[in-house]
């Protein structure tokens, strides 16, 4: 526990500059991706399987890593509807979707004559491009 405590007000190296956070542990601090694992298990994992796949009309499918997450559906308008209620339901426990982050991708099997690698949208996950 008094390591944890200590690890919250630990500084973060930002070129010459040392940020301290005022609320928790600051991005890019060891304690960020744990935090945040520990943290959207209860506001994201326990809630997705038996609150929002039941109401679903197609699959859909939660991916986590530390303090990120992606969430794919077999249909585009679920997705839509499920991203409003996620805002409001991170909003009741303080937390927010990053802007540049969060967004809807189509995602499809691609033909057999599309070259690899080539289409109208990508993402990078753990700086490996999809």
């Amino acid at each position: 526990m008094r390591l944890r405590g200590q690890g919250l007000h630990v500084g973060v190296r930002d070129g010459e500059a040392v940020l301290e956070p005022e609320l928790g542990p600051g991005q890019g601090a060891v304690l960020s991706p744990f935090g945040g694992n520990v943290y959207l298990h209860d506001v994201l994992d326990r809630w997705f399987d038996p609150e929002v796949k039941p109401r679903l009309g197609g699959k859909a499918t939660l991916m986590r890593s530390c303090d990120d997450f992606m969430i794919g559906f077999e249909r585009e308008e679920e997705a839509w509807r499920v991203r409003a209620v996620l805002e409001k339901r991170l909003g009741r426990f303080g937390l927010t979707l990053h802007p540049d982050k969060t967004r809807l991708l189509p995602v499809w099997r691609p033909s057999t004559t599309q070259p690899s690698g080539q289409g109208p949208a990508s993402f990078d996950v753990l700086g490996c491009t999809f």
